[in-house]
């Protein structure tokens, strides 16, 4: 990746004359995809850079292989060493992934309705019984999406506190 890095070099790759999104790939197209993803994110990482996007609309293919496509999507690493791509790559493969494997959703269905994969909230209420203290569905569906209604639920609050100061002082 950083090999011969100039900041006025130029990047080119070969024309790619018949693009295919995720919203027509088969489960395992987006599973190659993801897995070129995260083997670029571990090399850019071991070589001072941090893949900051994570998502399959970053992948085309070409001859049937996975090829990535953004080269912007590559910035110096940070001190914190936090993967901020982390959650987009958690909703852009592992969800609709786990969605088809567990529910049978169909991949592309996923990326035609939701540009931005699979939220955790969508998939909490289907999980029922024991499933919900699976580690894989606790960890990456159930406490995410619990999470983030907290969120919506003090951000409303906090929206509604603040619109009543707004009607106060404007008497």
């Amino acid at each position: 990746l950083t090999e011969g890095y100039r900041p006025e070099c130029s990047l080119e790759h070969r024309c790619i004359p018949f693009p295919v999104y995720p919203h027509e790939w088969p489960p395992s197209m987006l599973y190659e995809a993801g897995k070129l993803s995260l083997d670029l994110a571990e090399e850019a990482l071991a070589n001072g850079w941090m893949l900051k996007d994570a998502t399959p609309w970053n992948v085309l293919y070409s001859d049937g292989q996975p090829v990535f496509c953004d080269v912007l999507s590559f910035e110096p690493r940070t001190a914190s060493g936090i993967w901020y791509a982390y959650a987009q790559f958690q909703r852009t493969f592992v969800l609709p992934l786990y969605a088809r494997n567990r529910h049978a959703w169909p991949v592309h269905a996923v990326f035609l309705d939701r540009r931005d994969g699979l939220d955790p909230s969508v998939l909490a209420p289907i999980i029922s019984g024991w499933r919900r203290w699976a580690p894989f569905e606790l960890q990456t569906i159930i406490l995410p999406a619990r999470i983030s209604l907290r969120a919506v639920a003090r951000d409303g609050r906090m929206g509604a506190d603040t619109s009543v100061k707004n009607e106060t002082s404007n008497q």
